[in-house]
């Protein structure tokens, strides 16, 4: 069930990128120029905006805790942030930003290590690719540590039962989904591309990370 909800989520956010339209400045020049320049995907830029925006918040709960009366936190608006603002952000705030975002919000260190990658692009951009800010306030902040674990995977038995518990209307499409997932070890966004032209015979083509 959370796989093909995911596949969902997927098909929803390739229908348009209109969030780059919600976001204030210099965040939605900033989202334009990692997709249009750096040439990132689509669902990079995504991840880009939600981690950003989970800051914003942050800034409005320290510059601005007025705004943030009575609403929670995922309803925290972001306009209000302006360059100035930004010009406020110093390490010190980011260390606790990570505090924050492992005591309230109890983000993984994973989670939090890619949260802080986001920020630390999008403040270079702002120093040094537009010099709009005079100095990077994060360049020596250290990433946060991630302890590599062995990865978690199915037995063949665990496969197969998953296999056998597709029912239901959109079984032999489900089924299809997860005998893909199993066989091949492909992205979630490489499975939702697949199209039918991709298919020729018994071969089918998978258009992988960077092309």
């Amino acid at each position: 069930i959370k796989i093909l909800c995911n596949v969902e989520e997927v098909v929803h956010m390739k229908e348009s990128n209109a969030y780059i339209k919600t976001a204030p400045e210099p965040l939605a020049s900033f989202l334009i120029y990692t997709e249009s320049i750096l040439g990132k995907s689509e669902k990079t830029v995504h991840e880009y905006f939600y981690d950003l925006r989970v800051f914003y918040r942050f800034i409005i709960l320290q510059f601005y805790p007025e705004t943030a009366n009575d609403l929670e936190f995922r309803e925290i608006p972001i306009d209000k942030i302006t360059l100035e603002d930004l010009r406020r952000v110093d390490v010190q705030l980011v260390y606790s930003y990570i505090h924050f975002l492992n005591r309230e919000l109890n983000n993984s260190a994973g989670t939090r290590a890619r949260k802080i990658a986001a920020l630390k692009a999008y403040f270079k951009y702002l120093s040094v690719k537009t010099q709009k800010l005079q100095e990077n306030p994060l360049a020596e902040l250290d990433s946060v540590k991630v302890e590599k674990r062995l990865p978690k995977y199915f037995s063949l038995e665990d496969s197969v039962a998953l296999l056998n518990a597709v029912k239901d209307r959109n079984s032999i499409r489900d089924y299809c989904i997860l005998t893909l997932f199993l066989n091949c070890g492909m992205r979630l966004s490489e499975l939702v591309n697949i199209n039918i032209t991709d298919i020729r015979e018994d071969k089918l083509t998978v258009i992988g990370k960077g092309d």
